[in-house]
C-alpha cells in the first residue's frame, strides 16, 4: 500500500493492531512522532521529493498551461499505478467497535471522485474555495475534502482543529469559502456562534452534511444564514465514502440521505435472513454495489467475508426507502435497541429531540433492563442560553413518538463524546453507563 492515515483521538500513543503492523512502518509528522507506540520503528519524516523523470513528466501534462485536477490524475495513474491497484486503506471511525483497514484502490477513490462530479453539475473548474475541516485520515475528508477540490482545481482552506469555532468562522469568512462538506457538529456550532448573523458567510453556495442526521429546523437555519443549499448525503469508509446524496438541483427531502450515486446500486434487505428485499417503507439492512466498493478488509478475512457477499457490500445500517426511491438511515444494526419486542432506532428519538427548540444535539442508547429487556436513554446538549428539563424534554417525546419509543430517562450533558470526525460515539456513552452497573448486568 502506498500509505494510510491513522485516526488519532488525541491523549494517549497512537497504536496500530498487530494485524495491520506487518509490512509497513508508519511515518509520522514531528508532531505525533512522540506518541506513536514505541514498539513500532517509525520511518523519519521527510519531503516528498519527485525526481528528474518525474518532474520531467509532469511539467510535460502542463505545457499550454496549467491543467485541471482529472488531467493530473490521469497523467498519475499511467505514471504509478494501475487503477485496481491499492491506493490507501481508509480506517473506519470505530464508533461501533474496533477500527479496520478498508482497502481501497486507485480505482474506487477515482470513480467517487467522479461521481460526486457529476452530482454537483454548476461546479466551476478553478474557481471555487473548499473548507477542509474534515480530517483527511479519514474517508469522508479525504474524498470529499481533499480529492475533490483537487479534481476541480479548487483552493482548499485547511482548518487544523474544526473545534476552534472561532477559528473555522474566521477562515469561512475572510477565505470566501464557497463549498463546504461538514458534519452536523459543525453546522450546529458556526449557527450557535456568538452573533454570527453579523459575519457574512454568503460566499457558502453549497454545504454537503454527513456522518449523522442533519435536523430539518439546523439546514433551514444555515441555508437562510448563508443563502447556500444544503444537501445530506450518506457514505461509509468501505465505499470510498460516498454512496447517496439528495439532489443539489432537484427534490430535497430534509432527514433522508438522497438516492443512489451514479453507478451505484442499493437495496434494503431482511436483518435476519440478509436477502429478502423490504418493501417500501419498511426498514431492513441497507446494502451497496458499485465502483467505490472497497476490496475488503486488511488481513481481516472472516469480517471481509461478513460484509462483502455476492457482490454487495453489508453496510450495518438500517434504512427506508420510500415510494420515490428516497433513503433514509434508522439506526444501525448493532445499535437497535429492542423493547418488550418492540424495535426502536436510535436516529428517529434523537430527530425527534433535536427537533425541540432547546436542544443542540442528541444521542439515544438502550440499556439493560430486567422487565422490557431494554430500555431507552437519551443524553442530550442545550442551545446556549436555553433552558429544557429532562421532564419537558420526555413531555415533547410523548408528544411526538409511539409509547414504547419514549425514553425511560432523559440526561442532560455539557457535551457528547465525539470522534476524531465530530461523530456522536454512541458507544462510548453505552460504556460509560455500563460501568455504573452491577457485572452481572451488563451486557454486551
Amino acid at each position: 500500500m502506498d500509505g494510510c492515515g491513522l485516526p488519532h483521538r488525541g491523549g494517549g500513543r497512537l497504536r496500530v493492531r498487530e494485524l495491520d503492523r506487518r509490512g509497513a512502518r508508519p511515518a509520522a509528522d514531528r508532531a505525533l512522532r512522540d506518541r506513536l507506540d514505541p514498539g513500532i520503528p517509525a520511518l523519519p519524516a521527510q519531503p516528498a521529493r519527485a525526481s528528474e523523470a518525474e518532474a520531467g513528466a509532469t511539467a510535460g501534462h502542463c505545457e499550454g498551461g496549467p491543467r485541471t485536477g482529472p488531467a493530473l490524475l490521469q497523467a498519475a495513474h499511467q505514471r504509478h499505478a494501475t487503477r485496481a491497484a491499492r491506493g490507501a486503506p481508509g480506517y473506519t471511525g470505530g464508533t461501533t467497535g474496533i477500527a479496520k483497514g478498508a482497502m481501497l484502490t486507485h480505482r474506487n477513490l477515482s470513480y467517487n471522485m467522479q461521481q460526486l462530479r457529476v452530482w454537483f453539475p454548476d461546479l466551476e473548474i478553478g474557481k471555487e474555495v473548499m473548507l477542509g475541516a474534515l480530517p483527511m485520515f479519514h474517508s469522508f475528508g479525504m474524498t470529499v475534502a481533499m480529492n475533490f477540490p483537487i479534481g476541480a482545481a479548487a483552493a482548499m482552506v485547511l482548518i487544523p482543529d474544526p473545534r476552534d469555532v472561532r477559528a473555522l468562522v474566521k477562515s469561512l469568512a475572510q477565505n470566501r469559502v464557497t463549498l463546504a462538506p461538514a458534519v452536523p457538529a459543525l453546522i450546529n456550532a458556526v449557527l450557535n456562534y456568538p452573533r454570527i448573523e453579523q459575519i457574512d458567510l454568503t460566499s457558502i453556495k453549497r454545504c454537503f452534511s454527513g456522518s449523522a442526521p442533519l435536523s430539518a429546523d439546523v439546514m433551514v437555519q444555515f441555508e437562510r444564514l448563508t443563502g447556500a443549499v444544503v444537501v445530506e448525503g450518506f457514505g461509509l469508509t468501505e465505499a470510498s465514502p460516498a454512496t447517496h446524496c439528495n439532489p443539489v438541483q432537484g427534490r430535497r427531502k430534509p432527514g433522508h440521505i438522497g438516492i443512489p450515486l451514479p453507478n451505484t446500486e442499493s437495496k434494503v434487505v431482511d436483518v435476519e435472513d440478509g436477502l429478502t428485499e423490504m418493501p417500501p417503507g419498511q426498514p431492513g439492512e441497507l446494502i451497496i454495489k458499485g465502483p467505490q466498493v472497497m476490496q475488503g478488509y486488511w488481513n481481516m478475512p472472516e469480517e471481509t467475508a461478513q460484509v462483502l457477499r455476492d457482490g454487495w457490500l453489508y453496510t450495518g445500517d438500517l434504512a427506508v426507502i420510500d415510494e420515490e426511491g428516497y433513503h433514509r438511515i434508522v439506526g444501525r444494526k448493532k445499535e437497535m435497541i429492542v423493547v418488550s419486542g418492540f424495535k426502536v432506532f436510535p436516529d428517529e428519538v434523537d430527530r425527534v429531540l433535536m427537533s425541540h427548540p432547546a436542544v443542540l444535539e442528541s444521542a439515544t442508547i438502550g440499556l439493560p433492563d430486567p422487565k422490557r429487556g431494554e430500555r431507552v436513554k437519551a443524553f442530550v446538549v442545550l442551545k446556549p442560553g436555553s433552558e429544557a428539563t429532562p421532564d419537558d424534554l420526555r413531555a415533547y417525546c410523548r408528544e411526538n413518538l409511539a409509547a414504547y419509543k419514549v425514553p425511560h430517562q432523559i440526561e442532560v450533558r455539557p457535551e457528547l463524546p465525539k470522534s476524531a470526525v465530530l461523530k456522536i460515539l454512541r458507544r462510548v456513552l453505552r460504556e460509560q453507563e455500563l460501568a455504573k452497573r452491577p457485572s452481572d448486568d451488563r451486557k454486551e
